[in-house]
């Protein structure tokens, strides 16, 4: 039944020739001479033929009857169907398979601990993670050679802490093939029912490139809070659905204002706008939001302490849905210098003008 066979035809077969895949003849051979050696019974999983040309897997539990003068006389066995044992080995293999994969993609491995026999298991890309190759003999003491020397002792006071019952969330760096990398871990640590502790199962996480980007983004932050507050500069980041504002180290400044003396807004830098140039700053701003160009404006402010500076300042809008403005950025830059010399200069071409005009008429009109 097992194979689609009438007994009557089930006992006329060979059952090497008919039933038995050619593969699997000589590993069986080798198997069935292991029981006439040993006279113990063997299980082992094969695959038979069945009537319709389709294979079963099967596993079989065979004696050997031997006659009364020893000499083998006939066998007989168990055959199991295993095809649904099969079909969920492939499944796990297949959903191991997908989670290295996921695994990989997310440059995040597992890890199970054993803490009464000392066993650490790791997934593949936990091995990738640290460089270590799979087979690798692994306990507690050989995760934290890895750690970076600077680390061991932060990362094995946190484990104690975690096997005490404290969370265990933390990021440290490893030395892998002579590189510095960052990983970040967490725990969650398993107990018997008598509240024994087992073990702990984790994952790592490789934030090498995200710790990288974050030095980066500080390193450029600090050179251009240094740009802008040797070059008398600002900038602003308004998020117009919330009404939040930020203001660099060097907006507070070229606006007359110490740092965090007020939080900013819009209002406040209104408040400093010169009087006479609000009502054409803020009209510029809407046309340009308006109109999705960029808004460039020459200004003056007057600080706390009455003193009038100008300012240049050019700013970026970003829209949503709608075509509706959701974000403004931009920089202003202190250039009162810069138009003190321009009035200056437009004062002296006056007066040059003046002398020229004055002159000319002069010399139209002669003293008599």
């Amino acid at each position: 039944r097992l194979l689609g066979y009438s007994k009557e035809e089930f006992l006329a077969l060979n059952w090497g020739k008919d039933l038995t895949p050619p593969e699997w003849l000589e590993k069986e051979a080798a198997i069935i001479e292991e029981l006439h050696r040993t006279g113990q019974p063997v299980r082992y999983e094969k695959e038979y033929w069945r009537k319709d040309g389709t294979r079963v897997p099967v596993e079989l539990l065979v004696h050997l009857r031997r006659g009364e003068q020893g000499e083998p006389s006939y066998y007989y066995a168990f055959v199991t169907d295993i095809t649904e044992r099969k079909r969920a080995e492939e499944a796990l293999q297949e959903s191991r398979e997908d989670l290295n994969r996921a695994q990989a993609v997310a440059h995040a491995g597992s890890w199970r601990l054993n803490v009464q026999k000392n066993e650490l298991t790791w997934s593949d890309e936990n091995h990738r993670i640290f460089g270590i190759p799979r087979g690798t003999p692994m306990s507690y003491e050989t995760f934290l050679g890895s750690v970076h020397p600077e680390d061991r002792e932060y990362v094995d006071r946190e484990w104690m802490a975690a096997l005490k019952g404290e969370p265990y969330d933390i990021e440290h760096r490893i030395i892998v093939d002579g590189t510095v990398k960052w990983v970040r871990e967490r725990a969650e640590l398993e107990f018997d029912e008598q509240g024994a502790l087992l073990g702990g199962f984790g994952i790592t996480q490789d934030i090498t490139d995200i710790k990288l980007a974050e030095q980066a983004l500080r390193e450029s932050e600090a050179r251009f809070q240094l740009a802008t507050e040797i070059g008398r500069s600002g900038t602003w980041d308004w998020d117009l659905s919330s009404g939040e504002i930020i203001w660099s180290r060097g907006h507070y400044e070229v606006l007359g204002y110490q740092v965090g003396e007020v939080i900013p807004s819009y209002q406040a830098w209104a408040d400093r706008v010169h009087p006479q140039d609000l009502p054409r700053v803020e009209a510029e701003i809407l046309r340009t939001m308006a109109a999705h160009q960029d808004y460039v404006v020459e200004f003056r402010v007057v600080w706390g302490d009455g003193s009038v500076h100008w300012l240049s300042s050019r700013g970026r809008y970003e829209y949503g849905g709608n075509n509706t403005c959701t974000r403004m950025i931009g920089v202003m830059a202190d250039v009162t210098t810069l138009k003190q010399a321009e009035i200056a200069l437009l004062e002296a071409d006056q007066r040059k003008d003046e002398f020229l005009a004055m002159l000319a008429h002069e010399l139209r009109n002669p003293l008599t």
